[in-house]
């Protein structure tokens, strides 16, 4: 349940296009020990582009432009496979067969990341990129239900707005349900809450 809830958090992002803001995106893989594998994918869940790169000497690089939403970062999934695109029916599929198997999620931010794999995908250590750290530690408040004590450590965050928009759907969950959601806003800096993004959030929790 708590994989799925780090899941929804990014599925359920909203896709801002007007006025994003075009930059460059590097992100560099290394693959330790043996891998058998072929190809690595790259899936932006905000503009559902997935990308395929060949894996060579262990290592495999996306290089290129994205749409910077205006909420300052686009979420990004990281999976291996020794298929090419041919083998399925459209891009859809592959994206859901892939997040029933191995994934890394990363932040991007428009600056370069770097991804180490050692033993699973889903363990790769992911460095670079401002949100990065944020957003693991998100990931393990989320596991240990501690989103009032991210929120209060991490009030000058976008991914703080990034958890309260995850969870606003699961407000039906006991353990979801018996949170203030408005406290929780109020928890983050009058920069994160005065943003579009943030301003955008006030508005869904006012519509709860």
């Amino acid at each position: 349940m708590l994989k799925k809830i780090a899941v929804i958090i990014l599925l359920l992002l909203p896709i801002i296009y007007a006025n994003g803001q075009v930059t460059t995106y590097e992100v560099a893989g290394l693959i330790k020990g043996t891998s058998y594998y072929k190809y690595a994918y790259l899936y932006q869940s905000e503009t559902k582009n997935l990308l395929k790169t060949k894996v060579q000497n262990q290592q495999f690089l996306f290089v290129g432009e994205f749409t910077l939403e205006r909420k300052g970062f686009n979420a990004a999934f990281i999976f291996l496979s020794n298929d090419s695109l041919d083998k399925f029916i459209d891009q859809q599929e592959v994206v859901l067969k892939q997040l029933d198997r191995q994934y890394r999620i990363m932040v991007m931010d428009g600056t370069p990341i770097k991804i180490t794999i050692e033993d699973e995908v889903k363990n790769a250590k992911v460095e670079g990129g401002n949100l990065n750290k944020d957003y693991d530690e998100m990931n393990l408040a989320v596991r240990e239900r501690r989103y009032i004590d991210f929120i209060e450590s991490h009030s000058d965050s976008p991914i703080s707005l990034l958890l309260i928009r995850g969870i606003l759907p699961m407000k039906k969950f006991p353990f979801i349900g018996q949170l203030d959601f408005q406290e929780l806003y109020d928890k983050l800096s009058d920069k994160v809450r005065q943003s579009e993004y943030g301003l955008e959030t006030l508005k869904k929790i006012k519509n709860l």
